[in-house]
């Protein structure tokens, strides 16, 4: 496949996916206490300080699931501190201070 051939492809795979509308992630929490992060309720990433790695910034904090009216300032958190301020609701996720 020539190079220029293969750079189209890439592109389009790409504007393709950037245009999906962000979805959202839902992970059916009950209680405040289950935003802290555990081995049984975060069993695949815990332990893991990127959360960014799985977790797709424009997906977090859509819906106030809890109705603790805190929404606006998990995003701006998120968006001025980054993976710092996911402590302060998540705690420690298995990682030593």
């Amino acid at each position: 496949m020539k190079l220029r051939n293969l750079i189209l492809y890439f592109s389009l795979i790409i504007v393709v996916s950037c245009n999906d509308e962000p979805k959202g992630e839902n992970y059916q929490l009950k209680s405040s206490d289950d935003l802290i992060l555990t081995a049984d309720n975060h069993p695949h990433g815990f332990t893991y300080q990127n959360c960014f790695y799985c977790h797709v910034k424009a997906n977090i904090h859509q819906e106030d699931r809890l109705g603790t009216n805190l929404l606006e300032l998990a995003r701006e958190l998120t968006a001025v501190q980054g993976l710092g301020s996911c402590q302060m609701c998540h705690g420690v996720n298995g990682v030593s201070p």
